[in-house]
């Protein structure tokens, strides 16, 4: 099995990836903000000259999506700087880069699922700067995968939408929740599974490279997705919440969202990774927001 070298510990894809990959027997090395920011030429210098790997799999991002609008040159200096540096210093040391996108980078006005050729245009400040990290990583880089994913949750904190919504619905009872945005809910820990298997097949292949697109195989809107989630916290016993129907732009946001930012899937099926059914991960994830009381 390849080393890998984890950057951006403590996000929840990170978190299920340090949980999966040595379950994989996959060694890993996980390096958060304070170990390794990777806008420092110095630590990255030091990181790669004293550490042992094989493949970087690239967490680091800022990703507080609304954040980014009102503070757009934070957003631009971790996800196109940084960026640029990472994948400098994987070329200079030979290390395979796996690089986290997302679906932010359409527009969301196709009505299909988007492949991995159709063309970015990103409506707000971090879908523009996490498509401006790709086009660093494909003009630096030959050796990298571009992994876009959507809509991620798990029982980990950071910017997660499950545990987001479930203390806004705790706290106001009532909620209104867009029914005309669509996407693919994706739990961390199916990502984790995902990766591993990549990761596998990098060691055998010289033809895992390039941009894949990985969610769940059904495709919702928000609404749909939060009643999916409120029904399982009233079986639970966490909260008894109503939700109502809205429209964009009735609900205050300073965001633009894609409406239709579901992904085609069919190259990475292609490869014979299993997708996952979103509805059974959210079941087992509730369960464990529900045991370790993180709501």
């Amino acid at each position: 099995m390849p080393k890998v070298l984890l950057t951006g510990a403590g996000g929840q894809i990170a978190t299920a990836i340090a949980l999966y990959f040595p379950e994989a027997h996959i060694p890993t090395i996980s390096l958060n903000r304070k170990q390794l920011d990777i806008c420092s030429q110095e630590q990255l210098n030091k990181t790669f000259d004293s550490t042992d790997f094989d493949i970087v799999i690239n967490c680091a991002a800022f990703t507080d999506t609304e954040i980014a609008e009102v503070n757009p040159s934070e957003a631009e200096y971790s996800n196109v700087h940084g960026i640029q540096l990472l994948a400098n210093q994987c070329r200079k040391y030979n290390k395979f880069l796996i690089h986290i996108s997302t679906n932010c980078i359409f527009s969301g006005t196709k009505d299909s699922p988007y492949t991995e050729d159709d063309a970015a245009m990103p409506l707000s400040v971090y879908g523009s700067t996490k498509y401006k990290s790709e086009e660093i990583i494909r003009k630096t880089l030959k050796d990298y995968i571009i992994f876009r994913t959507c809509w991620n949750f798990s029982e980990f904190e950071g910017h997660n939408f499950v545990l987001k919504i479930l203390r806004r619905g705790i706290a106001d009872k009532h909620l209104r929740i867009v029914d005309d945005q669509f996407g693919c809910p994706t739990s961390a820990h199916s990502v984790a599974r995902a990766l591993a298997e990549l990761c596998d097949r990098i060691k055998k292949s010289n033809d895992i490279r390039g941009t894949y697109h990985f969610c769940s195989s059904e495709a919702v809107s928000w609404y749909e997705y939060s009643k999916e989630i409120f029904k399982l916290a009233k079986e639970l016993g966490i909260a008894e919440v109503s939700i109502t129907r809205a429209k964009t732009g009735e609900v205050p946001t300073n965001l633009k969202r894609p409406a239709n930012g579901v992904l085609s899937t069919e190259k990475i099926a292609s490869l014979g990774l299993s997708l996952p059914n979103w509805r059974n991960d959210l079941a087992h994830v509730m369960q464990k927001i529900k045991t370790q009381k993180t709501f």
